[in-house]
């Protein structure tokens, strides 16, 4: 049987977790590997110096329940550290380095408090997304030793979630250069089982709004507010039929990426194919780099890409540099009229590599009235960068489709749309 646990290899996202830095927090969704890769990081930096980790959670409950497990199972299977940890009953102590894992509950009443333990170099927080403002308030300030690291694992559960806020959302803005940030899923496991990949497909193919929270790791969605319904997604591997005519669209950005999409259609069903999403590309290198990722986008090529409008010049740099491109139609409710467009298809087919564009069409959203709480016709314009290449990507089709102006002004209201 193969060994799960190399300490001698780290992986690109494992690397961040041995710099120091304040708050460490790792997210996303189910088999993830965040809770392994935490502990697999704190047994490494055991030996280093002597240091307290503590390891907790909301309530505490069953020693064998909570990240204790991941930690015995390392040790119990690689041979080079068995010498040196002794696992007792309620905590585990490097024996060369004298260093201690503790395990504690955050508000067990029965528990030791998190103040009792002197001298805390790091502490590990599991199940993050369900610690409340209280508790982190109370938390956060106790861990003050010259050098210490606050680590956070957490799977979302809600937009309005404490810690969600906190750190997902509002934390680059709030912790700056003291907070590391790493989304993880089930692709970055190795050693997923078949077992779990086919609860994986099986969810994929029958539940887009499930699939996207427990695997992706997105917050559960209120299906009022939703743009699409979850029954207008498949993701899945499919093959592409000789012949089809690509569709590209492309939106420039520099610190906010630039994105581009690859779709076509086929009976009825928009199927999205390829994306590009990367920050800080230099226009002069832009096509070549969309053309590495997006399949049939080439230099002198016979397809154009459809970009935003708020940029003619760098569509020109585009043209002149060989890599075919031109504006779309941008005005007012230019986004309604292309999601409603978008709408009028039977299904939308993504492949699962996607996965930027999975997580923008699961989080795209109406607007609500702040006094009444009513949804409006009007989409939220924030993040959605993935969803515009689509837009413009299929704008031909749109113009081509309906023979009347190509007015944006109360297109919902509409009956064309309907």
């Amino acid at each position: 049987m193969k060994k799960r646990f190399n300490i001698f290899e780290l992986e690109k996202y494992e690397l961040p977790l041995y710099k120091p830095c304040q708050y460490k927090v790792y997210y996303g969704g189910r088999d993830g590997t965040k809770s392994t890769i935490f502990a697999k990081a704190l047994l490494r930096l055991s030996f280093e110096k002597k240091c307290t980790i503590v390891c907790c959670r909301e309530y505490f409950g069953d020693l064998e329940l909570s990240v204790f497990k991941n930690f015995k199972e390392i040790i119990d299977e690689v041979d080079e550290y068995k010498p040196f940890f002794k696992i007792l009953s309620t905590h585990i102590v490097n024996i060369k380095s004298k260093s201690e894992i503790h395990f504690k509950g955050l508000r067990d009443i029965n528990s030791n408090s998190i103040k009792s333990v002197q001298g805390i170099d790091y502490i590990w927080i599991e199940e993050g997304a369900y610690i409340t403002n209280y508790t982190w308030t109370d938390l956060d300030p106790t861990i003050r030793k010259s050098g210490s690291e606050i680590w956070i694992t957490m799977n979302p559960k809600h937009e309005t979630d404490f810690m969600y806020n906190e750190f997902i959302r509002n934390g680059k803005e709030k912790y700056g250069d003291r907070l590391i940030l790493q989304k993880l899923s089930w692709r970055n496991n190795k050693y997923l089982s078949e077992e779990s990949y086919f609860k994986i497909k099986q969810m994929q193919a029958n539940d887009f709004d499930k699939y996207v929270h427990v695997y992706e790791g997105e917050c559960l969605r209120n299906s009022d507010e939703s743009v699409f319904k979850k029954e207008f997604f498949i993701i899945e591997d499919f093959e592409e039929p000789q012949g089809i005519h690509p569709y590209f669209g492309l939106d420039f950005g520099w610190t906010d990426a630039s994105a581009g999409i690859r779709c076509y259609i086929k009976n009825q069903n928009l199927y999205i194919t390829h994306e590009f999403k990367k920050s800080h590309v230099s226009v002069d290198i832009l096509g070549e780099e969309i053309s590495k990722v997006l399949k049939d986008y080439e230099k002198n090529g016979k397809y154009e890409i459809t970009c935003d409008s708020s940029s003619p010049s760098l569509i020109d740099l585009l043209n002149r540099m060989g890599y075919p491109a031109k504006a779309a139609f941008k005005g007012k409710g230019s986004i309604e009229a292309g999601i409603t467009y978008i709408k009028t298809f039977n299904k939308c087919y993504v492949n699962p590599r996607c996965t930027e564009f999975i997580k923008e069409v699961y989080n795209l959203k109406y607007e609500k009235d702040k006094y009444s709480g009513q949804i409006k016709d009007k989409i939220i314009d924030k993040n959605n960068h993935l969803v515009d290449c689509w837009r413009y990507a299929l704008e031909d089709c749109f113009k081509n489709r309906f023979t009347v102006q190509f007015e944006y002004k109360n297109v919902l209201s509409n009956s064309v749309w309907v």
